[in-house]
């Protein structure tokens, strides 16, 4: 008989579940939940399914209250996290099922609920029917995640990964090998301090907000067994870097930064190249550029280039009416929750 249990935290389970799950990916590990902990807040919170002993599937999601607006939900929170369901291979629908009746369940028990929002991954948008037939009032705000799938390890790596770009990717690529960069791949504070301040000059140039120290320090405390930081170094001086997460056959492209004075030499071409040719020898087998929005399309572009395919993900978002009549009136509210998804999505 199966059953549901709420706030289950035995994390050694959790992650056999995640590692036995196709759908599962490094966001549903709990290094990362302890990371968005950290850098966000709120109240983590665990549903599960089993039979009798068996851990058959489980979602997480985040609660964050604010004593002037109310409270919203998040699974998960954080730019280019992916939230949903994680089920057992051979363990069914049934089990996605129950996990989503769950969450609504709390959310209809939320007196002062705001919005509830879900990042699918690729894998999860295919069961979104399911997500709209248990939850009231919610829509998708699309995305597109653009990943690359990795050729199998052959005795010429660097032609293989060469094969897959677009003919200008390639002489990019070729450009940046004769620049004379060298690659180091670090964890010490020099390395991280590095990308921090690199990632606020690179954000504050585009209009964007950086992510904070903190949210740095978090994924270095949290993430060391999944994070890869690799830098390109000019004259020993680093000019790029790049922040991978791996997680069994994934690899996320996850925060890149240049100097921009730097950018027509390429290093960021130089890193990825590497990085792609280091997986491909590691037996990876996808490569995740992360979500572009319809609007941004020389990033998508860029990404396409390398030879990342286009999959359509989503953003499931539930508004009641206060969250409706709250954000119509007071936009301080994304202030109030920053790091979580509202309505529409906003960091």
């Amino acid at each position: 008989m199966l059953k549901i249990k709420r706030n289950f935290t035995d994390n050694t389970l959790i992650e056999n579940c995640v590692n036995n799950s196709s759908e599962g990916m490094v966001y549903h590990l709990p290094g990362y939940a302890r990371f968005l902990s950290s850098a966000v807040g709120g109240e983590e919170r665990i549903l599960s399914v089993w039979n009798d002993s068996d851990l058959l599937g489980f979602m997480r999601y985040y609660r964050k209250y604010h004593p002037q607006y109310g409270t919203v939900y998040n699974s998960s929170p954080w730019f280019g996290s992916h939230g949903g369901c994680v089920i057992a291979d051979g363990a069914g629908e049934e089990i996605r099922d129950i996990l989503i009746k769950s969450f609504a369940e709390d959310m209809q028990q939320e007196q002062e609920l705001l919005f509830a929002s879900i990042s699918l991954s690729p894998s999860e948008y295919w069961h979104q029917e399911i997500y709209f037939a248990n939850l009231q009032d919610c829509t998708l705000e699309p995305r597109t995640a653009q990943i690359l799938e990795l050729p199998q390890q052959s005795d010429n790596v660097e032609e293989q990964v060469f094969s897959i770009m677009q003919s200008k990717t390639r002489n990019l690529v070729r450009k940046s090998l004769k620049q004379g960069f060298t690659r180091r791949i670090a964890n010490d504070e020099k390395a991280w301090s590095f990308l921090l301040s690199t990632h606020k000059e690179n954000m504050r140039a585009i209009g964007g907000t950086p992510k904070s120290e903190q949210h740095f320090k978090a994924l270095r405390n949290e993430l060391s067994n999944s994070s890869q930081l690799s830098l390109a170094l000019s004259d020993g001086e680093p000019v790029a870097a790049l922040l991978l997460l791996k997680h069994k056959g994934w690899v996320e492209y996850f925060i890149p930064v240049i100097k921009h004075e730097f950018r027509p030499r390429q290093p960021m071409s130089f890193l990825i190249f590497h990085a792609l040719c280091e997986s491909v020898r590691e037996g990876k087998n996808k490569w995740n550029f992360g979500g572009t929005h319809a609007k941004q399309k020389s990033l998508h572009h860029f990404k396409a280039g390398w030879g990342a395919l286009s999959h359509p993900y989503g953003y499931i978002i539930s508004a009641t009416s206060k969250g409706k009549d709250v954000l119509r009136s007071n936009e301080s509210i994304f202030e109030a929750f920053k790091g979580y998804y509202l309505f529409p999505v906003r960091q």
